[in-house]
């Protein structure tokens, strides 16, 4: 995405036209609702509007929220597929799927299409 991202906003410049990409990280909504978060950095939805606004104002390609994470991010995409996968099982990856608490999400999977 950001590959692209940076690709579209060379090609669109001296149009008047942006692109960015904001990658934040957990974001404290309703979709989040009983998901075992394990200590995982997590923002709120007004520090995300805050990013895309920042992004308007600056022409900047890329924001991270936090800022912060980008680097980690960066060094964790560089790691081989085999390292990567190793680092995830041992940070315990599949947890979040595995844990969920179906009550706690009951509300919001409610309103999901096909269960309305």
């Amino acid at each position: 995405v950001i590959a692209f991202t940076e690709t579209m906003q060379e090609e669109l410049n001296g149009t008047g036209v942006t692109m960015s990409v904001v990658s934040p990280a957990i974001v404290r909504t309703e979709l989040t609702s009983g998901v075992p978060l394990h200590g995982a950095s997590t923002v709120d939805p007004d520090d995300v509007a805050a990013a895309i606004l920042a992004c308007a104002r600056t022409g900047a390609v890329e924001r991270s929220v936090p800022r912060w994470a980008a680097p980690a991010g960066r060094a964790f995409a560089a790691l081989p597929p085999p390292l990567t996968r190793n680092a995830l099982r041992l940070l315990g990856g599949r947890r979040v799927l595995d844990d969920l608490d179906v009550d706690a999400r009951a509300a919001y999977d409610a309103r999901l299409p096909g269960n309305l």
